[in-house]
């Protein structure tokens, strides 16, 4: 083989190695902007899902406070209790109670009534809130909680928050006697203080 055939092999070699080498270089590009885009593509996707299960979150939270302001509005509704009548109906239907449980010396103080801050709101009615404490006292704190038992039936919805017993006296021979001749005598002394929820027509 001739000198000038080994260049001319030589030459067409490092042109194929250049070419082989162009090749592989525009393979190797593809490659990476594929992946690239692959991984773009991906994170894209990966931020809409978590956007997606935050508003899922959101959404959840949100249904959680409905469900608890609806069954509040439920059970409020079903007071048939409306107008400025509310407090006189309060006072009736605890004189009732009072006698069902031989309540003594009742006292009641109840707050200035204030609108309830719910979710859900309607532009027809409005829900009030007011605090009541009741003093009041007994034969026994049987009767107390047998009292106590009785205050969610009133009309509206009742959130009882504290209930404080003192015992005012010892049960001894004398005070038993008291209480089988009729007489009622004050054995324990309670303070019982609830959230009381109406509803007022606008």
């Amino acid at each position: 083989m001739t000198i000038s055939q080994l260049k001319r092999k030589a030459t067409i070699q490092c042109i194929y190695y250049l070419l082989l080498s162009i090749v592989l270089i525009g393979l190797s590009t593809c490659f990476i902007i594929y992946n690239k885009k692959v991984y773009n593509k991906n994170q894209t996707a990966a931020e809409e899902i978590r956007s997606i299960n935050l508003q899922i979150i959101e959404i959840q939270k949100k249904e959680v406070v409905l469900n608890k302001n609806l069954d509040l509005w439920k059970r409020i509704s079903s007071s048939n209790l409306h107008s400025s009548r509310y407090i006189t109906n309060l006072n009736f239907e605890l004189n009732k109670l009072y006698k069902k449980h031989y309540m003594l010396e009742p006292e009641i103080s109840i707050s200035i009534p204030e609108e309830a801050k719910l979710h859900n709101k309607s532009e027809h009615t409005k829900v009030i809130r007011s605090e009541v404490v009741l003093s009041l006292s007994s034969i026994s704190d049987k009767h107390i909680f047998l009292f106590l038992q009785s205050i969610p039936n009133l009309p509206g919805y009742v959130m009882i928050r504290s209930l404080t017993l003192n015992k005012q006296r010892n049960i001894d021979s004398a005070a038993i006697n008291q209480i089988l001749s009729g007489n009622m005598i004050e054995i324990v002394r309670a303070s019982i203080v609830f959230d009381w929820y109406t509803i007022l027509s606008r």
